[in-house]
């Protein structure tokens, strides 16, 4: 058998249950187990990359939402535009019959105006966003004033909710925070309506993830590369992100990572950062500390490809292994012609087969020390942090064929 010229994918060398294509008997089912059957296979985890920005003076006003009024009631006129990637952003199920349509508009129960863009970001087009704020996880991205932006979407999010209930996961990276002045934002400079909102929104989150993505953390290759004091080392456990917003997320990773996990290349700002923004950001709020300590907080870790290499199903995954593998055994005949009279660098596949998603570390609310960082560290961009005392869920990406 030849040798492997790269990894294997994780996400579809697990073993599935047999798919049949046909169930010509399921229209003969009693009524309340289709129903169920559609409901239970709707309950999966997103990741929705939501762009929030404010329109040009000059642009096209073809998309309205539900906006306050000083007295409280919706009236249309949205300043703000979310923009969202249009890649299997819609269930199946809202075009496979009407009753499983229906079904599908009853668990995704927000329907809140957007623009969808297209994979390859070219083109939009007004559409609907449609969301179940208990499964879907929203990553919010803006460098324009939160107040405009952030608030009016959670909102926004409140007003098309039938519940009334709105935003209850998030994810947030510390561009955002920063860029947008959210960290600083106070509530009494709001009306309302909007401080309503935004408070109400704060005070039920349930789930926050700390979203830290790189262009580089797997592969470094001593003086080739920009982090210092690593050496030469392939981090084939890394998790690599996809376009797919559907995850399933698996509470420890059960790939054997242990030695991944001793040296992981964090290559953002220090994950310190997010997390004192975060906190300042509810102390402005005054979100009372009880439920700041409840709210469940995640750091996520994941190796973005560049856009020329973004990964939408099995085959682009492939195609990203194959081309990475390539390249490190480039880099690695580059650098061995620094070892005089010492062998040359190889590599080659191991056991451990490359996931396409992220990690999830878990993280204590009252913990001055998160991923094994302590206060004595300086704060510095590129940490290498020491993270097997800390073992990560997976959030694994759908992988279509």
């Amino acid at each position: 058998m030849a040798p492997k010229e790269y990894q294997s994918i994780y996400n579809i060398s697990q073993p599935r249950p047999p798919c049949h294509d046909a169930f010509p008997q399921f229209t003969r089912l009693p009524g309340e187990l289709r129903l169920q059957i559609w409901r239970e296979s709707l309950k999966r985890n997103r990741l929705i990359r939501v762009d929030l920005a404010l329109p040009k003076p000059d642009a096209d006003a073809d998309i309205r939402y539900s906006h306050r009024t000083d007295c409280g009631k919706a009236i249309t006129g949205g300043r703000y535009h979310a923009t969202i990637p249009g890649y299997h952003i819609y269930s199946k199920l809202l075009r496979v019959s009407a009753e499983a349509r229906y079904e599908a508009l009853l668990f995704y129960r927000i329907h809140i105006p957007c623009y969808i863009r297209d994979p390859w970001g070219k083109t939009r087009k007004a559409s609907i966003l449609y969301l179940n704020p208990e499964y879907d996880f929203l990553h919010l991205e803006t460098r324009f004033p939160a107040k405009d932006t952030v608030v009016d979407y959670m909102f926004d999010i409140k007003a098309y909710d039938p519940l009334g209930v709105g935003l209850r996961n998030l994810a947030i990276d510390q561009n955002t925070i920063q860029s947008s002045g959210w960290v600083a934002l106070k509530p009494e400079h709001l009306d309302l309506p909007a401080r309503t909102a935004y408070l109400e929104t704060l005070s039920q989150l349930r789930e926050v993830f700390w979203v830290n993505i790189t262009s580089f953390a797997r592969r470094n290759a001593g003086p080739l590369s920009p982090i210092r004091g690593l050496g030469v080392r392939f981090n084939d456990g890394f998790p690599i992100m996809t376009r797919e917003p559907v995850f399933d997320r698996l509470r420890a990773d059960p790939r054997p990572i242990d030695e991944n996990l001793e040296k992981v290349i964090i290559a953002t700002p220090d994950p310190r950062e997010i997390m004192k923004s975060w906190h300042r950001l509810l102390a402005n709020a005054a979100i009372h500390r009880d439920h700041a300590n409840s709210i469940q907080y995640r750091y996520l870790l994941a190796q973005t490809p560049t856009e020329g290499d973004a990964v939408f199903g099995s085959e682009d995954a492939a195609r990203f292994l194959e081309k990475e593998n390539k390249q490190w055994k480039a880099m690695l005949e580059t650098v061995s012609g620094f070892r005089k009279n010492k062998p040359p660098y190889s590599w080659s596949p191991g056991e451990v087969d490359a996931a396409f998603g992220f990690w999830l570390f878990p993280v204590d609310a009252d913990d001055r020390a998160p991923l094994g960082l302590t206060e004595d560290d300086p704060l510095k961009w590129n940490q290498v942090l020491q993270l097997s005392n800390c073992w990560p869920e997976l959030g694994l990406s759908e992988m279509p064929q």
